[in-house]
């Protein structure tokens, strides 16, 4: 695989070496972006502690990822109030789900982005792991934009 290659794949086998000895601390584990976070560092190599103020959710998480032992580490913290914004979390469906007409009300929200959708879990997850490798080594007081074309629409 090309170095051009694996930057277009998300990084692949030259990131998943970079990522061995790394220990990452991920919030809001227990589902939705933390979750899908925290899949994708394991999944590369990574040391990954867990943490939600979810305790039973993060704990199934934990047991659920594919480390071997002592790579995946669970633990409770509350650090941030409702964050998810454009991305198709259960939060997010919750919402939805308490409108009369939840169907429109996707419709109506998706419209606002240029893509004409939220974003999946893993697609911010690629965000993240893009700015933790050795690709983005020169990036510094940026803001990475994975907002799905909505600054432009």
């Amino acid at each position: 695989m090309s170095a051009a290659d694996s930057l277009a794949t998300g990084g692949g086998e030259l990131r998943a070496q970079a990522l061995a000895g790394r220990r990452i601390v991920v919030t809001g584990a227990a589902s939705g972006i933390g979750l899908a976070i925290a899949e994708r560092f394991v999944a590369e190599g990574a040391a990954v502690a867990l943490l939600d103020i979810d305790t039973e959710g993060v704990n199934q998480a934990a047991r659920r990822l594919p480390g071997q032992s002592g790579t995946v580490v669970a633990g409770t913290v509350d650090v941030a109030e409702d964050v998810d914004g454009a991305v198709d979390t259960p939060m997010i469906q919750r919402s939805l789900d308490a409108e009369d007409d939840p169907d429109a009300a996707r419709r109506t929200y998706e419209s606002r982005f240029a893509l004409g959708r939220f974003a999946k879990t893993d697609e911010i997850a690629d965000a993240v792991f893009f700015l933790t490798g050795g690709g983005s080594a020169f990036i510094t007081g940026s803001a990475l934009a994975a907002d799905g074309g909505r600054a432009f629409h």
